[in-house]
């Protein structure tokens, strides 16, 4: 009786760890290189949250351009996790995602995209429920790139955003306090730009 009691409790917590929604949220700076855009070279700031339970991933950038103060339209994606062995014996936590459709050449057009995003694992403060704090080992500095290339009626098209970004503290515990997933915690973080003057663009 006891082991399958054991089991059956074993069972209960996965279950309830891996329903359970954590962001993580990440600022920084990013780097856009993208063909039509004039310049096409810009330097932004950038906002990332992932979820590594959920597998998600949100990246908005912003800044100021010709034409004012621009943000990103927030896109919510579905992202791989996996934690990777280091030789020098600490832990990196990768994430990544591609998708692909028809060919360059094909009569149609066809187009790439691709997001990897990786950092060394250290003790972080994710939450805290009263005087309680909840650290567990997360990559505290991420890097990555968000690239895609399309060929279409219109032409060909690039782009590429490569990010740096550390964590952030007290809007991963704020997102957390409220139970946030990516969806609502990139919303709330957004809300926050527009409310300092960035807007869609």
């Amino acid at each position: 009786m006891l082991p399958r009691l054991v089991l059956a409790g074993f069972a209960l917590l996965l279950t309830a760890s891996g329903a359970r929604a954590e962001v993580l949220v990440y600022s920084g700076s990013l780097q856009r290189l993208v063909t039509r855009n004039d310049p096409p070279a810009q330097k932004r700031k950038a906002l990332v949250v992932v979820d590594q339970f959920q597998k998600k991933i949100a990246i908005v950038s912003y800044g100021r351009d010709p034409l004012g103060k621009h943000h990103d339209f927030p896109v919510v994606q579905d992202v791989d996790y996996l934690t990777f062995p280091r030789g020098d014996g600490k832990l990196e936590d990768g994430f990544a995602t591609t998708t692909a459709v028809g060919t360059f050449e094909g009569p149609s057009g066809g187009g790439y995209a691709a997001i990897f995003a990786h950092g060394t694992r250290v003790p972080l403060v994710v939450s805290v429920t009263g005087d309680v704090q909840n650290i567990q080992s997360r990559a505290k500095v991420l890097i990555g790139t968000n690239a895609g290339a399309a060929t279409t009626i219109l032409g060909a098209f690039y782009g590429q955003d490569t990010f740096t970004v550390k964590f952030d503290q007290k809007h991963t515990i704020e997102e957390n306090g409220g139970g946030a997933t990516v969806d609502a915690a990139i919303a709330h973080l957004v809300g926050v730009l527009e409310a300092m003057g960035y807007v869609t663009g």
